[in-house]
């Protein structure tokens, strides 16, 4: 019964160590962009901050999101998955979570 006890142990702490390592690890990029303000700004990991500012030819409309997607479709040749999408409160700014694997 001791024995039987201790393999049991040794088995459930085997499959939840598995289990903690099989996790896939992901980094995070956020590109939010501000037609209002004509400019796009992307973070990366909390540690990269990259400013560009948009002129008035490359969009047509306030609701245009040309240049955001453009620069979501240069990061998905680098890996780079869209994740999430969100919209911001008084000034328009379409905000794009991305995500890419370890």
């Amino acid at each position: 019964m001791k024995y039987l006890r201790t393999i049991l142990l040794a088995t459930v702490l085997l499959f939840s160590a598995n289990a903690l390592l099989a996790q896939t690890k992901y980094e995070y990029a956020t590109v939010t962009y501000s037609p209002s303000y004509k400019v796009m700004v992307i973070c990366i990991n909390g540690s990269s901050f990259e400013k560009i500012s948009v002129s008035k030819g490359d969009t047509q409309h306030i609701l245009d999101t040309t240049p955001a997607l453009k620069q979501i479709a240069k990061m998905n040749k680098d890996g780079w998955e869209l994740f999430n999408t969100s919209t911001t409160g008084s000034v328009l700014s379409f905000v794009f979570v991305l995500r890419k694997e370890r």
